[in-house]
């Protein structure tokens, strides 16, 4: 924009009326650069009894690149395409009349005027912007114009809101699942704890039984008060089995 350069994005589909590289002077100039050497270096592969191969293919491209695209063939096709110098009103109308002298039959010519008359419009300044991108379908675009400009940084500036908002949500999902295993860990160790607990608990009583049972020899543990009580139906069994 400081240097006072005008960028123009060119409508689809009339590539072959506005774009200069396919004009006759750059591409139409490039096909035939392209033949001639192709044929040239194949003749050569073949006799040398070697193949033509990429690096022979690309080194064709080269040089019909080196002299079709040279300065002055590319100003020849941007001045032939009306682009350098810019004159939107000097259209090649033979071609873009052709065909027109056909008769159609069963055609609503003012319908298909009120939409085909819109959608070829030659303003270059007002953007369009479809599904969050700018569109240059049926219209060239100046993108340097403001309004372009000014929609572009709209375009820019929801891709930053979108992306804040996406981070914001990354880190909310993060603090929440976050949250969530300081929870788990916080009862997962309350269980680990409750669980020691009553295993010490029950530990200490049988510990306590123990020692009250080896201290007093009058009150046997459960273990050998049940051995003797066994013992005791052994003998008395004995007795009546004698009488």
């Amino acid at each position: 924009m400081r240097a006072k350069v005008h960028v123009i994005a060119e409508p689809s589909k009339l590539s072959h009326l506005i774009e200069a590289f396919d004009n006759k002077s750059a591409y139409g100039s490039f096909q035939q650069a392209i033949r001639r050497h192709v044929c040239s270096r194949s003749g050569e592969c073949v006799g040398l009894g070697c193949s033509f191969d990429v690096l022979d293919l690309m080194d064709c491209i080269k040089r019909a690149a080196d002299h079709a695209l040279s300065p002055s063939h590319l100003a020849a096709a941007f001045s032939n395409v009306r682009m350098r110098p810019l004159d939107p009103k000097k259209v090649c109308l033979e071609e873009v009349n052709q065909g027109a002298d056909r008769t159609v039959k069963d055609v609503d010519l003012q319908l298909l005027a009120d939409r085909a008359v819109p959608a070829m419009r030659k303003d270059l300044k007002q953007p369009l912007i479809i599904q969050s991108t700018l569109s240059t379908a049926g219209r060239p675009v100046n993108l340097t114009a403001p309004d372009v400009i000014s929609g572009l940084e709209r375009l820019e500036e929801d891709k930053h809101v979108k992306a804040a908002a996406q981070e914001q949500g990354r880190r909310e999902k993060a603090a929440r699942v976050a949250a969530n295993k300081a929870i788990k860990a916080k009862r997962d160790a309350a269980l680990e704890a409750a669980r020691f607990e009553k295993a010490w608990r029950v530990f200490c009583t049988d510990a306590v039984e123990e020692a009250r049972h080896r201290l007093s020899p009058a009150n046997p543990s459960p273990r050998k008060r049940k051995l003797q009580m066994a013992a005791a139906r052994q003998r008395a069994r004995l007795g009546v089995a004698s009488d």
